[in-house]
């Protein structure tokens, strides 16, 4: 549906193509914040294990944080795009 004023035509909804993209990418966006979370657990766990010799830097940390929250910030701007 589409409204028309004397000059422009304003679109009301978007595209199913578009609509198709926003939800591909926020499936994709999911998936990479879910593998992040994983990723990160995985080296949380093996850094705690007693004798372990792995250790976790404040640097990866604050990088794992900081990926964390751009990817949840994308993840809710194309939610409200849907």
């Amino acid at each position: 549906m589409k409204l028309h004023c004397a000059r422009y035509t304003i679109p009301t909804r978007m595209p199913l193509w578009q609509r198709l993209w926003n939800l591909y990418q926020l499936l994709r966006l999911r998936e990479q914040l879910k593998c992040l979370q994983d990723e990160r657990d995985g080296y949380l766990q093996a850094a705690t294990m007693p004798g372990s010799e792995f250790k976790l830097g404040p640097k990866y940390l604050e990088n794992c944080a900081e990926q964390e929250r751009q990817l949840q910030a994308r993840i809710a701007v194309l939610e409200v795009m849907s």
